[in-house]
């Protein structure tokens, strides 16, 4: 709804501006540029999110790709989005700078593992309307881009149910009891976190 769009804009720009920096200070933001996403990556050691990183690829764009919506390669993609223009899923028009900003969070939500329900509501939000069949494939085709990071995955929840935990990085464990609850909603809330 382009009301409620406005009005979270609006609102999120008062909220901004009603924090102010005391004198000889400033308020700074920084962009960590996927940082939560490269840690995955290289956690999972996915070869060709690292080709796509280190190439300076844009990591969005290359989900669309893989998505298939839209026919067209990576280069294609990247000239349009550099002019600003359009792009046609499922027959309809969108501008693909809107297009890439869905496909970052559905990127992040597939990470998360999220179903594909919430990927045709990421699609719903951006005027994208596709079947739950559709949003399934879309999920489907980006996921297997990242056949290292699904792999990584499919590994780390095996181990949280085998151990009740996973493991940080550096070592540390971290402990999920409700891996072992009862109700399916705990267990699946418990696999997100430790994923």
């Amino acid at each position: 709804d382009p009301g409620t769009s406005e009005f979270v804009a609006k609102l999120i720009h008062e909220i901004r501006a009603s924090v102010i920096a005391r004198p000889g200070w400033k308020i700074v933001e920084f962009d960590k540029a996927q940082q939560e996403y490269r840690v995955l990556v290289c956690l999972a050691n996915c070869r060709e999110s690292i080709k796509i990183i280190n190439g300076g690829m844009d990591i969005h764009l290359k989900a669309v790709e893989a998505s298939g919506t839209t026919g067209l390669d990576y280069s294609q993609l990247q000239t349009v989005y550099n002019t600003g223009g359009s792009v046609t899923i499922f027959g309809q028009s969108h501008k693909l700078k809107d297009v890439r900003n869905v496909f970052k969070n559905i990127v992040y939500g597939v990470a998360y593992g999220q179903g594909p329900d919430m990927t045709k509501a990421h699609l719903h939000t951006a005027g994208i309307e596709v079947s739950l069949a559709q949003a399934n494939r879309i999920q489907y085709a980006i996921l297997m881009s990242k056949p290292d990071i699904v792999r990584w995955q499919r590994e780390n929840k095996a181990f949280l149910h085998r151990h009740g935990y996973v493991q940080t990085y550096h070592g540390r464990r971290i402990w999920y009891p409700d891996v072992r609850h009862e109700w399916h909603t705990k267990v699946a809330e418990a696999e997100r976190s430790a994923g």
